[in-house]
């Protein structure tokens, strides 16, 4: 088990499962927690007026590119809002959002860039996601520094009903934005293009529980390969705590169990175990279910606790697999 869990560890490091209604999925919020991402610095000298004053001028995030060579269809649109706000070029340099009132706001800009073939028609999909980014009343927010579009990553994924014949048309989207796919028959998914950045990842379908991926900072850098999940009808919604909704018969060949994990409000990480001093265990990103394999027979108990931050931790809980045919 322990063995496991160290491969649990590189697994579900990648990402975490919590509620839908992700930070910064609502546009212009005026409290609650900062985002997680830092956004460019904002300039804290007095704004100067960039672009056709007349454009509503002191309601805009105005923003520049670093290495603008070879951009192309460049878009932009604010998490949570996206048909609300224009974004379009005001002067030679700068691109601005509109009409933002007072609050903190996330945003998506994403275009193409030509590649070493300049002649082609398409080029590399490229964004970015920046996160936190302070209006003020009366004032343009301008970001003193430049941003770079990344290349696009594409974020791989499968989630079952967890009383599926098929899990397929299962609904998985970044929330608040226009990233969205459905899975195949198998479950299977992929969401492309996504900018870097912070993103939530969410799964839906009807007559079920929603669940979603940790907000986190996607690189390119990261594997892009996430754990399967599986998804729990709306009538067995659950208690807080570790669920095991197996009947005692072995799942599969390979011993392979689904625990279902239901945080307190509030808590983001989780530890799991099958002592109750979690020796070995570390913390994890949230999610909403676990695959747990366990050698065949007997009873296995597990044991989970969560956290918020490493500050607030919540009681341990635990579950009993049996492992044995009935």
């Amino acid at each position: 088990m322990k063995h496991y869990l160290h491969r649990m560890k590189q697994s579900f490091g990648l990402a975490a499962w919590i509620c839908a209604s992700a930070a910064c999925s609502n546009p212009g919020k005026s409290g609650g927690e900062t985002p997680k991402a830092d956004p460019p610095r904002q300039s804290e000298d007095a704004k100067p007026v960039v672009g056709n004053p007349t454009d509503a001028a002191g309601t805009r995030i105005i923003l520049s590119f670093r290495n603008p060579a070879g951009l192309k269809n460049i878009t932009g649109y604010v998490v949570g809002a996206v048909d609300q706000h224009g974004f379009k070029a005001i002067d030679a340099e700068h691109f601005a959002f509109f009409s933002l009132k007072p609050g903190r706001y996330d945003f998506i800009v994403e275009g193409q860039r030509a590649g070493d073939d300049t002649s082609q028609s398409n080029g590399t999909n490229v964004g970015i996601r920046i996160s936190g980014v302070t209006v003020r009343a009366g004032e343009d927010t301008i970001l003193r520094e430049p941003i770079e579009l990344q290349p696009a990553l594409a974020i791989k994924g499968a989630v079952r009903l967890l009383d599926g014949v098929t899990h397929g048309a299962i609904t998985v989207q970044i929330p608040g934005t226009r990233i969205k796919t459905q899975t195949e028959a198998d479950g299977t998914f992929t969401l492309s293009p996504v900018p870097l950045g912070s993103h939530a990842i969410v799964a839906s379908n009807q007559g079920y529980i929603d669940a979603a991926y940790e907000s986190r900072s996607w690189t390119d850098q990261d594997t892009l390969e996430l754990p399967a999940v599986t998804l729990l009808p709306q009538d067995q919604a659950l208690a807080t705590g570790i669920h095991y909704k197996g009947d005692g018969l072995l799942p599969n060949d390979e011993n392979i169990v689904t625990v279902f994990l239901v945080r307190p409000a509030g808590m983001n990480k989780f530890r799991i175990s099958e002592t109750a001093d979690f020796a070995g265990a570390t913390w994890q990103e949230y999610q909403s279910s676990v695959d747990l394999k366990f050698p065949p027979g007997g009873e296995r108990k597990v044991f989970v606790q969560y956290t918020k931050d490493l500050q607030q931790y919540s009681a341990i809980f635990s579950a009993d697999i049996p492992m044995t045919q009935p």
